[in-house]
């Protein structure tokens, strides 16, 4: 992995991290967590063991290969829309052609008669 991708993780994962903690009630941080919070270095290596957690990369790649399927499936239901219409515009065609067909014999056979 390039430490530009690593270094995009690591934000992405942060803000999730920050994020879910913003969403939880002040009351249940506070019971879940110790009166000594400690000190900068120590919430600091808190927060890069949380960082450097296998299943927060996990589910960061997953999200990136959902979304590149969600990408494809888009452009195939794009190629399958754009046929559609062709085989949509090739059926008006032809109906126009065989009712042309059609009025042309049967003026020859109401001229001919």
């Amino acid at each position: 992995m390039r430490r530009n991708d690593s270094f995009k993780h690591l934000v992405i994962i942060s803000g999730l991290a920050l994020g879910c903690a913003a969403t939880l009630p002040v009351a249940a941080q506070d019971a879940d967590t110790p009166k000594d919070k400690g000190t900068v270095s120590q919430r600091l290596d808190r927060m890069e063991r949380l960082l450097d957690s296998k299943g927060l990369l996990d589910l960061l790649q997953q999200v990136q290969q959902l979304q590149q399927e969600v990408r494809d499936l888009r452009g195939n239901i794009e190629v399958q829309n754009h046929k559609l219409e062709q085989l949509g515009k090739r059926q008006r065609d032809l109906y126009a052609d065989v009712d042309q067909r059609l009025r042309k014999l049967s003026r020859q056979a109401g001229g001919g008669a």
